[in-house]
C-alpha cells in the first residue's frame, strides 16, 4: 500500500467520523427542539423571521431540527435579520443568556463540521483520483 493510498484511507475514515458527528449534532438539535422549543418560541414572539418558520415544528422530527437550527443561526448572526426587521432587538436582549450561548455553540459546531467535511471530502477525492491514475 502506497503512502498516497494510505492517506486516502485516513481521509475516508476522518470523513466518516465527521459524518457521524454531524448526525450526532442533529440529534442534539432534535433534543433541544423537543425539550426547549416552546420556551425558545415564547421568548421570540415578536420575531417575524422565526414566526414565519414556526410551521416547521409540526412537520415532524426533521422540521424540529430545521427550526431549532434556524433559530440557532439567527441567534449567531442576527445582524442581517436586524437590518431587515425580521428580528426584534428587545426579544434578543431578553433571551436567556445560557440558552443563547448553547444555541450559538451548536451553530458554530455545525458550521465547523460542514467546513471540515468539505475540506476532508475534497482532499479524499483528490487522493483517490490520483491513486486511481497510478500515482505514487
Amino acid at each position: 500500500m502506497s503512502l498516497l493510498s494510505l492517506m486516502a484511507v485516513v481521509f475516508a475514515f476522518t470523513f466518516a467520523g465527521i459524518l457521524v458527528a454531524i448526525f450526532a449534532l442533529m440529534g442534539v438539535f432534535l433534543y433541544v427542539g423537543y425539550s426547549r422549543l416552546e420556551e425558545i418560541l415564547g421568548h421570540l414572539e415578536n420575531c417575524q423571521a422565526i414566526q414565519q418558520r414556526k410551521f416547521l415544528m409540526h412537520v415532524g422530527p426533521w422540521g424540529t431540527v430545521m427550526l431549532t437550527a434556524s433559530i440557532a443561526g439567527i441567534m449567531t448572526f442576527p445582524g442581517v435579520y436586524l437590518h431587515h426587521g425580521g428580528v426584534s432587538q428587545a426579544d434578543l436582549d431578553a433571551f436567556p443568556s445560557t440558552l443563547k450561548r448553547k444555541l450559538i455553540l451548536l451553530h458554530i459546531v455545525n458550521i465547523a463540521l460542514v467546513v471540515a467535511g468539505v475540506l476532508v471530502g475534497g482532499a479524499m477525492a483528490v487522493c483517490w483520483n490520483y491513486v486511481k491514475k497510478g500515482g505514487l
